[in-house]
């Protein structure tokens, strides 16, 4: 800590992260539904948010309400921030993790101009999100999209090291090269 006056900060915002999830983890149940969603809206608090998700018992409520307002206003940050939380915990609800791993895949069919304004972030995701089970649903996608496969797929494969490890991702990567589909 650095102590100015009355004042203390911080030698990094990590750590000030940190100690303010501790906060929220006991704090949380106190705050309106109002105060809540405003501090989900707040980007200050997305990274606190993520280190809450891995130090809560359990976070699916609040990364419920994160994905919830992704599909309200289709802004994708809440997506991601859901997706990064989602990462963190190994106790959320699987229909609510499906379903944010389903809107992640979505953005490999979006077309091209709305792909790459999401494509650092959906890589983020991807290589944080170090969980069999998307693997698996990775997969399932490459398996799915046999026709319609792309090079943004590659993007997938390249950025999960379990997919890429898999023998299906080497096989849809080789046939992207071959057949350049």
């Amino acid at each position: 800590l650095k102590k100015s006056g009355n004042d203390c900060s911080f030698m990094h915002p990590t750590l000030q992260e940190y100690f303010a999830a501790l906060a929220l983890t006991q704090k949380l149940n106190s705050l309106s539904e109002e105060q809540v969603n405003s501090i989900i809206k707040n980007p200050n608090w997305h990274d606190t948010f993520i280190f809450y998700s891995g130090l809560s018992i359990n976070p699916t409520i609040i990364i419920k309400k994160m994905f919830d307002l992704f599909l309200e206003t289709d802004n994708h940050t809440f997506l991601f921030l859901s997706a990064k939380c989602a990462a963190e915990t190994t106790n959320l609800d699987i229909i609510l993790t499906d379903s944010i791993i389903d809107s992640l895949i979505k953005i490999y069919s979006y077309p091209d101009d709305d792909f790459y304004k999401y494509w650092f972030n959906l890589r983020s995701c991807v290589q944080s999100w170090n969980s069999k089970h998307f693997t698996n649903k990775i997969i399932e996608y490459f398996d799915n999209s046999i026709d319609t496969i792309s090079p943004r797929i590659v993007n997938v494969l390249h950025h999960s090291d379990d997919a890429l490890r898999n023998a299906k991702g080497i096989k849809k990567i080789k046939q992207i090269i071959i057949d350049g589909t």
